[in-house]
């Protein structure tokens, strides 16, 4: 069986490292097209192919932690439903002795 959670939380490791990459390349590339124009880094078919997937990698980041921080908040809950049906099960009702 397929475990997703686990596959995404082992892509969340090294996703955010390539969109540092991207977005350290993307910054160069503005910085150096600021100084020198001539060189057109900002209006290339490159520069526009390496803009969107970046894009598509920070959204893909952005789901996959959406996604995992859901998953998180339900197993909590979870864990704290069954704690406190627990708690109401071990406390018998003395009242009537």
């Amino acid at each position: 069986m397929i475990n997703i959670k686990k596959i995404l939380q082992n892509l969340m490791k090294f996703l955010p490292h390539i969109n540092i990459v991207l977005a350290i390349t993307m910054i160069t590339l503005f910085v150096t097209d600021r100084y020198n124009r001539a060189m057109k880094f900002l209006y290339n078919d490159n520069t526009k192919w390496l803009l969107l997937f970046f894009s598509i990698s920070v959204v893909l980041q952005a789901l996959i932690q959406i996604y995992l921080n859901r998953v998180e908040v339900r197993e909590r809950n979870r864990m704290i439903d069954e704690q406190k049906q627990q708690e109401s099960s071990d406390h018998t009702d003395y009242s009537q002795y």
